[in-house]
């Protein structure tokens, strides 16, 4: 796929004359068809590297404890030392990628997190794996913010919301990916140059391979048009248009209609707006603080929630299955566990039983966004995200009371898909800035749900261990208030948020 343009074409000069076309006006004239395909799916890979690089080393820690001997302490620290690193990394990648340009900060960042990814694989201790994990995350960032801006720019608002949902979904293809490959590679014996290979190294190479795949997408695809045009490079977004259109409809680039695209003077990123501060302030101003404030809330708190949960899932089911309490309530069997116990720490033999439990609650989470993908048109996404917040709202109540296993996971999964719908808030992000300050906004929001899941991993432990009774209580409490902010988030207009000037 090239998008390198035939000067032999038919072209046509700029003409100050002719009619000037909106950007909307422009993508949606280019059409939607393989271009756009083959686009979803090299971001999809995109997202789906982001999550398996930073969840992926929450399965690999009961495989590599034994091996580098590290403490409980340290287990904590390398369980969130991707996520740490993303939270430094966001601000400058989204400043990066509003002046430097989307798909050049994302192969980069993408190419370099795989550099750091490879080294991880032979860390000799757990402070070089840390540190190795912490810079992946740090170059990762991108691929689970700008990512978004991406792929809306190449999209109009009457054909945005259902991709933009596809790949909030590949957040969760990451995860599920994560449990499948961890329950077939982790008990496998490998060898080469008569050395034993620990299967937890194998894994994390298998876990780099979305970063490749993805990398290699990224070199075929063209800068967002609408960046180049926020820099005033109207030649070089009309090229892109060009073959956009001649990918989706055959035609000749030259029967491009629109010639004379121009955005707004409020979306065009003036040399004296370029500052990383003066970005910043755009987003807090007067039309926006609300708003700004508003989906940043509501990202931490589904994470803290969502997301916090998700990660002491093994640990929850581990305590679940291996004290035969199938019927008894998730409380009851924490309560009857031994978490810090030194049994715990190193065992002897790995049980990969849990992950099949894990690997069902991955593949619920995908069908709850393949369902979401399906209606969000229809349904607009505030609806989609009061009908999914009010389902894990009333799974959180009813945890109290449930004794019954099934239930119990069913419940405990609906909580969960909470935290990664924070997917369909970034790509509201996505809609709702201009193009000057999108992916700063987009980023920003994304490292406050990075704190989030920082913050929801290192207290769900205590929290469930100590306050058990009255945390999903808590949780319930807690979604109302979200659910109310959420009917506040921007208005929609055609499936597609309303966007700030």
């Amino acid at each position: 796929m090239s998008f390198s343009t035939d000067r032999n074409d038919e072209e046509r000069p700029f003409n100050t004359l002719q009619r000037v076309y909106t950007y909307e006006e422009a993508i949606s004239s280019a059409g939607t068809g393989k271009f756009q395909y083959f686009l979803l799916l090299v971001c999809g890979l995109c997202a789906v590297a982001g999550a398996s690089e930073t969840v992926g080393v929450s399965v690999i820690m009961y495989s590599a404890q034994c091996d580098l001997n590290f403490s409980l302490q340290e287990k904590g620290i390398l369980a969130t030392a991707s996520i740490v690193g993303i939270i430094f990394s966001l601000y400058i990648t989204g400043y990066l990628c509003d002046t430097k340009g989307r798909v050049l900060i994302l192969k980069w960042t993408l190419l370099i997190s795989i550099c750091f990814s490879v080294i991880s694989v032979f860390s000799i201790n757990t402070w070089m794996l840390i540190s190795m994990r912490f810079m992946t995350g740090f170059f990762i960032a991108s691929s689970l913010s700008c990512v978004f801006t991406y792929l809306g720019e190449f999209h109009g608002n009457k054909t945005k919301t259902t991709p933009m949902t596809i790949l909030s979904s590949c957040l969760v293809i990451g995860i599920l990916y994560v449990n499948v490959m961890a329950y077939m590679v982790l008990p496998l014996d490998f060898t080469a140059i008569s050395q034993h290979i620990q299967s937890w190294r194998v894994l994390l190479v298998v876990y780099i391979l979305p970063s490749i795949l993805g990398f290699l997408g990224l070199l075929f695809l063209p800068e967002s048009p609408k960046f180049l045009l926020t820099m005033e490079q109207h030649s070089e977004s009309q090229e892109i248009f060009r073959r956009v259109f001649n990918i989706n409809t055959k035609k000749p680039p030259g029967h491009y209609p629109c010639y004379n695209v121009f955005l707004d003077d409020s979306e065009l990123l003036h040399a004296d707006a370029r500052g990383m501060w003066k970005q910043t302030i755009q987003l807090f101003k007067r039309e926006r603080i609300f708003q700004t404030v508003n989906m940043s809330i509501i990202n931490f708190t589904i994470c803290v929630i969502g997301v916090g949960i998700t990660m002491w899932l093994p640990s929850i089911l581990f305590y679940l299955e291996r004290n035969g309490e199938k019927e008894k309530s998730v409380c009851s069997a924490l309560r009857n566990s031994t978490p810090n116990s030194d049994s715990d720490i190193c065992p002897g033999d790995l049980n990969i039983d849990h992950f099949n439990t894990l690997i069902w609650i991955s593949t619920a989470l995908l069908f709850y966004y393949v369902i979401s993908s399906a209606i969000v048109d229809s349904l607009g996404k505030k609806r989609l995200l009061l009908i999914w917040f009010t389902l894990g709202t009333f799974s959180a109540f009813t945890m109290f009371w449930s004794e019954i296993y099934v239930y119990s996971i069913v419940a405990l999964t609906l909580i969960c898909q909470m935290g990664k719908f924070h997917g369909i808030v970034l790509s509201i992000a996505a809609d709702y800035y201009p193009p000057n300050i999108n992916a700063m906004g987009v980023c920003f929001v994304t490292m406050v749900s990075n704190v989030g899941l920082v913050v929801g991993g290192n207290i769900t432990g205590a929290l469930f261990l100590n306050y058990c009774d009255y945390l999903f209580f808590g949780v319930a409490f807690i979604m109302i208030i979200i659910i109310i902010l959420t009917t506040m988030l921007p208005k929609e207009c055609n499936g597609s948020v309303v966007t700030e000037t």
